[in-house]
């Protein structure tokens, strides 16, 4: 009996505690049954906020109020933490406070930008820390992060705003797809709004998450609720060039600036832009440099982060002592200046631990000092890695960011990583569809694996004030580059959320009947980008790709609804930038240069070897010709000795030309009027840039592959002479063979690209004409270059100048029986053309057939004057059948009272072995008949 007894005694015991448990689960889930907060569009609910005077709980609730406002029109009620909650109301209550606290939100488990979430039957909590970091406007290199007049700040927490996002996002289906929200957001209408019963914590796997996609300082309202609504933001106030801070001390300490050419660089003798550049080892410089951030600390204590960042391009340091002794050209291009640069923020951060603990110095990881230093990087600084992530396509781009990040994880570096979404500004990108959404996944749980903490992305939607294609607005292109950016702040948030799901639902919410074309046209817009790579590369049958998959999704909605207008959108945006891609792709790609034997003068005469010149002319950037005053040739030759380059602009505001830099690689060069040349080698061991103004100056220096990296110390040969009459300006340049550091023998494959500055008396708004037409923002943007042709000045053509005559007196091995006629262009012999003579309707003259290779550039020349003709190559498979030149039909000569020459180049045609040169008249007036001399046809060395 004893044994039963304590058996069902225990029984017993057990059973009071499930029971007491069970009322617990019961009463717990009585008080987390959820409710109904709108019904029939009358509100249940009013909203209590712990601070109203802080700007992101106030958002907060402004933000809650307007949506679900648009959800269901019922009018909500916001109340401050010290006014009175109606007891028949349910009280959503924002923000930490000793409420909220009393309520569940231990404040302990709130992670950085995070939130606690409850949702009970009478009550519901949001709340996050809300810090943003409102003290003076903060200004890293140019850009700045705070907009006081809308009291919207990039940096600083944001938990609460989170919270209030994503309750909207879970509960009332809201998902913000694009800047403004009348096309860019789904708010589904419903006059009723229930909320289940929930508790939870959450936050973002990174508490960095920037999102530089405009200039924030001037950007619209529209797209600032765009920014917050995507999570933008973070922890750490960003880190950008920050040396131009030191320009305080331009007079009165110019030690502490770097030593180039026994010259103080207080402007652009060591780096590409006019903010100068620092001695890294001054010891004074590096105490003034430091107590500059030990002040902004104090000024502004709720930020956490001071950059140290040399101003953008550099490519030489200081050349003192001791600076030169940190020096670390063993670790490479993009590791030789790493211990110098982190060397001068170390002793900063050195100085700065001391002083204030806690906080932190930056510092890029960036062109030429990317590369770990071989130095101990402390626990006060944060690493901020430069890679463009689009790179990562390729095995060899993926491995090369990878081992990066890994390296600086070896050395416990706290890093973030700044990565260009859009491939450095929009060009030369913009106008194909961007898309990478597996590859950003990849990389941000990589990312995140290795410790990273923060990432900004950059991927302006216009360029500033030389971006031709683009001027400033309120967001730029957000139909064709919104779901990049979208997606890319999901996954910083949640670098494991399902991807195809999102996607599916993004199609299916945003286009609606179209959902199913757009997933195409979207698919193939990732699918091209991962293999094809850069805008210049995607064929027109692509082109013509994407325009199908828009037209077809077109055809599926109507355009006067939000579907329709979403795709429009996309198309009205795409189309000029297509049609300048077609532009591009069907210009020529090719200058072809004749090499001479002869000496080639720096003055301009076409009776002179500058008769073989090549002619060209400029267009506008996109392709579009030039207005007829402002038209821009150039002629070219080469020798031995070099290249030769002759250009005539016209310039209907010559009296106002732009000439203010006078000393020699002196900034800002590039905004004077004038040409801008680059020479490399497709393989880029060579690799030129020179900057010829108007007045005479010149800029010139070595590039790296990195578009901002170039050594401006190095000096060419280059020979130059520019004249000024009536509206025309002349240019003669001459680049020896030496610059390049080759032999016309020996020369490797070239290419080049000429751009031509016309500011019309405006320094700030120049227009850029160019040789090949380009979509890209930087000039040095080598996937736009041309390839230049050495052509061989052999003539193919046997009898060129006629001066040989056969039995009949006629001109040997031409057809047509064309006698020969005194006073030719070098006095001697020339054939004469004319129907009045021959007595037919029109005469004519043909060549010997002579050797080619398709896809050659050629040369064509001839000498007349008289009455028109017209001149044809005619080439030939090897079945004899006649292969036509493509948009080739004939090369016309007008009326020439005295000999000229004639100068034409072409690319031989596909499938061609052999060609000849036809030539013909249609004058049937005796004295109208054309002479024709000294014909020649030579093709690329």
């Amino acid at each position: 009996m004893k044994t039963t007894s304590k058996k069902y005694d225990r029984i017993f015991i057990i059973g009071s505690w499930m029971r007491i448990f069970l009322f617990a689960c019961l009463f717990f889930a009585f008080e987390l049954s959820g409710a109904q907060l709108i019904k029939n569009g009358k509100s249940n609910m009013v909203i209590s906020v712990a601070d109203l005077n802080n700007p992101v709980q106030k958002m907060a609730a402004n933000e809650l109020v307007h949506i679900l406002k648009k959800r269901t029109g019922a009018d909500i009620k916001i109340l401050s933490s010290n006014e009175a909650v109606p007891a028949d109301k349910f009280v959503v209550y924002l923000g930490l406070s000793d409420k909220t606290r009393k309520l569940g939100a231990d404040e302990n488990k709130i992670k950085y930008d995070g939130y606690y979430l409850k949702v009970t039957d009478n009550y519901a909590v949001i709340a996050g820390r809300d810090k943003p970091q409102t003290g003076e406007p903060y200004f890293g290199h140019t850009i700045v992060y705070c907009r006081k007049d809308l009291q919207i700040y990039e940096f600083g927490e944001k938990g609460t705003l989170h919270g209030v996002y994503k309750f909207l996002e879970k509960y009332a289906g809201v998902r913000h797809y694009m800047p403004g929200e009348e096309l860019g957001s789904i708010i589904p209408r419903n006059p009723d709004f229930e909320v289940p019963a929930v508790e939870k914590y959450d936050a973002p796997a990174f508490p960095g998450r920037m999102f530089g996609a405009v200039w924030f300082e001037i950007c619209s309202p529209e797209f600032l609720h765009w920014h917050h609504r995507l999570y933008a933001g973070g922890e750490r106030n960003p880190i950008n060039h920050s040396y131009n801070r030191m320009g305080k001390f331009k007079k009165t300490n110019p030690e502490y600036f770097a030593l180039i050419g026994g010259q103080r660089d207080f402007k652009n003798l060591s780096t590409a832009n006019h903010y100068g550049n620092l001695c890294m080892t001054n010891k004074e410089g590096i105490k003034a440099f430091a107590k500059l951030a030990q002040d902004f600390f104090d000024k502004n204590p709720e930020y956490n982060i001071y950059p140290i960042v040399p101003q953008d391009g550099l490519f030489k340091v200081c050349e003192c002592a001791d600076c030169q002794k940190l020096l670390s050209p063993h670790l490479g291009e993009k590791g030789k200046f790493s211990n110098i640069v982190f060397h001068h923020a170390i002793e900063i951060a050195k100085i700065l631990k001391k002083s204030h603990p806690g906080k932190f110095i930056g510092v890029l990881a960036y062109e030429n000092y990317l590369i770990p230093p071989e130095l101990e990087i402390p626990d006060n600084m944060y690493v901020c890695i430069c890679y463009r992530r689009q790179n990562m396509r390729t095995p060899e781009g993926k491995k090369a960011t990878e081992d990066l990040i890994k390296a600086y994880q070896k050395r416990n570096a706290k890093m973030l990583v700044w990565t260009y979404e859009l491939y450095n500004h929009i060009p030369p990108m913009r106008g194909i569809p961007v898309l990478y959404t597996k590859l950003s996944q990849e990389n941000i749980q990589f990312n995140l694996k290795h410790n990273v903490v923060g990432e900004k992305a950059e991927g302006w939607y216009y360029s500033g004030g030389g971006d031709q294609y683009i001027k400033p607005r309120d967001f730029g292109l957000p139909a064709s580059t919104h779901l990049q950016d979208y997606v890319r702040c999901q996954l910083l948030w949640d670098p494991y959320l399902d991807l195809n799901a999102l996607l599916d639902e993004y199609y299916k919410l945003f286009y609606g009947p179209a959902a199913k074309e757009m997933k195409k046209f979207w698919d193939t817009a990732e699918d091209l980008f991962i293999k094809r790579g850069e805008a210049t590369v995607y064929t027109y049958d692509d082109i013509k790709l994407f325009e199908k998959l828009m037209h077809d999704a077109l055809g599926k909605v109507d355009q006067s609804t939000v579907y329709g207008k979403r795709i429009k959108l996309l198309v009205d945006e795409l189309t000029p930038f297509f049609k300048t891609m077609y532009l591009i792709k069907s210009a020529s790609r090719t200058v072809g240069v004749p090499v001479v034997n002869e000496d080639i003068p720096m003055d301009y005469k076409t009776d002179s070897i500058w008769k073989y010149a090549a002619e060209y002319k400029f267009t506008l950037k996109n392709g579009n010709s030039v207005s007829s005053d402002s038209t821009t040739m150039m002629y070219a030759l080469a020798n031995q000795k070099g290249l030769a380059l002759y250009l005539t602009a016209k310039e209907p505001y010559i009296n106002k030309l732009v000439k203010n830099t006078k000393q020699r690689d002196a900034a800002p060069t590039w905004k004077d009027d004038g040409y801008e040349l680059f020479l490399i080698a497709q393989n880029r061991s060579v690799n030129l840039h020179y900057i010829i103004t108007a007045g005479g100056n010149i800029m010139d220096g070595r590039r790296t592959v990195d578009v901002n990296t170039s050594d401006w110390s190095w000096t060419s040969d280059l020979k130059l002479k520019q004249t000024e009459s009536g509206n025309i300006r002349t240019t003669m340049i001459q680049i020896p063979w030496s610059d390049l550091g080759f032999t016309l023998d020996k020369m490797p494959a070239l290419m080049m690209q000429i751009f031509r500055r016309q500011t019309n008396g405006s320094a700030e708004n120049g227009v850029y004409q160019v040789l090949f037409p380009t979509s890209g923002y930087h000039n040095y943007s080598p996937e736009y270059f041309g390839n230049l042709n050495l052509i061989k000045h052999v003539n193919l053509l046997k009898n060129p100048s006629f001066e040989e005559a056969d039995a009949k007196g006629n001109a040997a091995v031409w057809g047509g029986n064309r006698a020969l006629f005194d006073d030719g262009v070098d006095g001697k012999k020339c054939i004469k053309l004319s129907a009045g003579a021959a007595g037919k309707q029109l005469d004519d003259a043909s060549s010997n057939f002579f050797p080619v290779r398709e896809g050659d550039e050629y040369m064509f020349h001839f000498a007349k004057k008289g009455g028109s003709n017209f001149a044809y190559v005619l080439f030939f498979n090897s079945k004899n059948k006649n292969i036509a030149e493509p948009g080739v039909p004939f090369r016309y000569a007008g009326n020439a009272e005295k000999w000229k020459f004639m100068s034409f180049r072409g690319k031989v045609p596909a499938g061609a072995v052999k060609a000849k040169v036809y030539l013909r008249s249609f004058e049937k007036k005796l004295e109208n008949a054309s002479y024709i001399d000294n014909v020649q046809f030579f093709t690329v060395k």
